[in-house]
């Protein structure tokens, strides 16, 4: 019984965690997202953006995705 007690102790702190690196990740880009111009290349937005996901683990981050619009390939970078 205290073991099972432990372990669920373990997995609401873990989650919490993840949920307090998320919440920071937001208000990075939040503060950086105005250094972002439409038309910016992609290698300059990822520059930006991307130290404020660092903290994200991979495991909680959508997977990049890209189609095509009118003959134009659209990446969308997650």
């Amino acid at each position: 019984m205290v073991r099972r007690i432990a372990m669920l102790s373990a997995v609401f702190v873990l989650t919490g965690c993840v949920g307090m690196m998320i919440d920071s990740a937001i208000s990075k880009y939040e503060t950086t997202a105005d250094q972002v111009e439409l038309g910016d290349s992609m290698e300059k937005v990822l520059a930006i953006f991307a130290p404020t996901q660092e903290g994200v683990p991979k495991s909680a981050r959508k997977n990049s995705d890209k189609y095509l619009k009118d003959g134009v390939k659209v990446e969308i970078y997650k």
